[in-house]
């Protein structure tokens, strides 16, 4: 009685896909032309897609030696601030006393501020 036309939903969804990727493949292509004419790139983008990627890579490449060689900059600049932090206080014991009863008194206080109960 009623007669039902095939859509894309009774097709096998393998077939709908190829279907729909073929039909959005003149469009992007034509989109990449403009893009392409506009920009004035006779080559086409690949020329400048494979620069970016060399850039990016090259960037990557940057950022992880920096990573790599971080810890041992802290590690030297600790043990570098170890040394000094021993030399004041061989040149100057009465100095490096005080300081660090002062340090301690100053934690103290903070800490007797913050633990103290609110009514």
């Amino acid at each position: 009685m009623f007669a039902r036309k095939s859509t894309v939903a009774d097709q096998p969804s393998s077939h709908s896909f190829a279907a729909a990727a073929h039909n959005g493949e003149a469009p992007f292509d034509r989109a990449v032309s403009q893009l392409e004419g506009a920009l004035g790139l006779e080559q086409g983008l690949a020329p400048v897609i494979n620069r970016l990627g060399g850039s990016l890579s090259a960037g990557a490449d940057r950022a992880a030696d920096v990573l790599r060689h971080t810890p041992q900059q802290l590690r030297a600049a600790a043990l570098h601030a170890g040394h000094y932090t021993a030399d004041v206080v061989k040149a100057k014991p009465a100095t490096s006393v005080l300081v660090a009863f002062a340090a301690g008194a100053a934690v103290m206080a903070l800490v007797g501020l913050f633990t103290q109960r609110r009514y």
